[in-house]
């Protein structure tokens, strides 16, 4: 009996390993759905829940950390800094969270309800609420510097750029306010209401409307530079890299676009409406959507290399860190699935050769001990990013018994592996 049950968790550990992108890595339950966008911070995951709850859970693992109660659900996503979670609600308030343990570290009432997300430069926190303003107030204990207000209300989340918050509004603008002073600098204005996030890249601020245009325009004076026409309205705001502006539609299609010229590169097509807002990490673009998929796409030329279907709408945008995508779905859970999968990291061979760099690994998985043979030096790094320490050429003995069970990268010349701890 005792051989049968060993032999058991032998291949419960071997199925782990063959995993593939697209696979999960575990899945954390709330009391109601998930459309805040997750942050990663220090080995740490922080969301908030239309359950009222903002929570801070393990990234290894999903063992909660706390939790920290508001009165009405979450949709607002977190932003942490200096050791705070700030964080709105939609009870009107905005809360500035004890990173370590949850606690209360002051609050601040606006008029109504807040879905911007924030945002935090220079010990300042910018967000905007359905008060129809946009507040600027201290990071260290919720004094107000100034609120600036527009015509309607607020759910785009602002955008610093050079001493200037970029933030769309409902009332059919895009605003472009001095950090400084809270005076208005330029506005642009479109055909219809503005809930997608401005992004700032090379002298262009880039967003979506719901007038269906994906718009360009210039930073400095709020001119157009070029516009794109989908089928249905934009809520999802974009991700410009690389000479590329991705976003999505309510048209259901996922769209990149030539950053200089507006001109389609590529576009991918769902089977619902897009909320989501895109992340590209590695070559490949991620988007959540209506038809309960996570899709993950080549971003050269929009291409599917695999899917993830939630179980619900994704209205949740996907965050990247150390080899998993972090996203929230209304089917109450928060899931973190492999971008990659165990078997593509093996060592770089050619046939009939030995490698002339070569990384080691022995036992994989480990567990108090891992034993790692080099020919050059190497970068051990934490599941959410994190440096956990530097090798040089050679071998090395490890005792791990500090380490979280959970999954760790090593990269040393090229070579990338991925190494488990159970």
């Amino acid at each position: 009996m005792k051989i049968l049950y060993f032999v058991a968790i032998i291949f419960c550990v071997i199925v782990d390993l063959q995993s593939a992108p697209g696979d999960l890595f575990w899945k954390f339950r709330t009391d109601d759905r998930i459309q805040s966008s997750p942050f990663i911070h220090d080995g740490f995951v922080y969301f908030g829940s239309y359950d009222g709850h903002l929570y801070s859970i393990n990234a290894s693992d999903a063992s909660l950390r706390w939790k920290f109660k508001t009165e009405s659900p979450i949709s607002a996503s977190p932003f942490v800094s200096n050791g705070f979670v700030y964080i709105g609600s939609n009870d009107g308030s905005f809360y500035a969270i004890n990173i370590s343990n949850g606690a209360l570290v002051w609050t601040y009432k606006a008029g109504a309800a807040i879905h911007s997300s924030p945002s935090v430069v220079e010990e300042i926190v910018y967000f905007g609420s359905w008060d129809d303003n946009l507040y600027a107030l201290l990071a260290s204990n919720g004094s107000i510097k100034w609120s600036y207000k527009a015509d309607d209300g607020i759910f785009s989340s602002p955008r610093f750029g050079e001493g200037v918050i970029y933030v769309g509004c409902c009332d059919a603008n895009l605003y472009a306010i001095n950090s400084e002073s809270g005076t208005l600098k330029w506005r642009y204005k479109t055909g219809d209401r503005n809930f997608s996030s401005p992004f700032i890249y090379e002298e262009t601020v880039y967003f979506g409307s719901h007038d269906s245009f994906f718009y360009a325009v210039n930073i400095s004076d709020g001119s157009l530079k070029w516009r794109y026409k989908t089928e249905l309205d934009i809520l999802s705001s974009p991700h410009v890299s690389g000479g590329i502006a991705y976003f999505g539609s309510w048209d259901t299609y996922f769209y990149a676009l030539n950053s200089v010229n507006g001109e389609l590169v590529w576009k991918y097509k769902t089977q619902g409406y897009i909320y989501s807002s895109p992340s590209v990490s590695d070559g490949v673009a991620y988007i959540g959507s209506n038809d309960y998929n996570l899709h993950a796409v080549n971003a050269a030329d929009g291409t599917l290399k695999w899917k993830y279907n939630s179980g619900d709408y994704i209205h949740s945008s996907p965050r990247i860190s150390g080899g998993i995508v972090f996203f929230g779905s209304n089917d109450k859970y928060l899931h973190a699935v492999e971008t990659y999968g165990y078997n593509d990291f093996t060592e770089n061979r050619k046939s009939g050769k030995s490698p002339s760099k070569y990384l080691s690994v022995s036992p994989n998985p480990f567990s108090s001990m891992i034993s790692i043979n080099l020919s050059s030096s190497a970068r051990i790094f934490s599941i959410d990013g994190r440096l956990i320490m530097k090798l040089e050429k050679g071998r090395h003995k490890i005792y791990t018994n500090r380490w979280i069970n959970g999954i760790y990268i090593i990269r040393s010349s090229g070579i990338t592996k991925k190494i488990v701890k159970i």
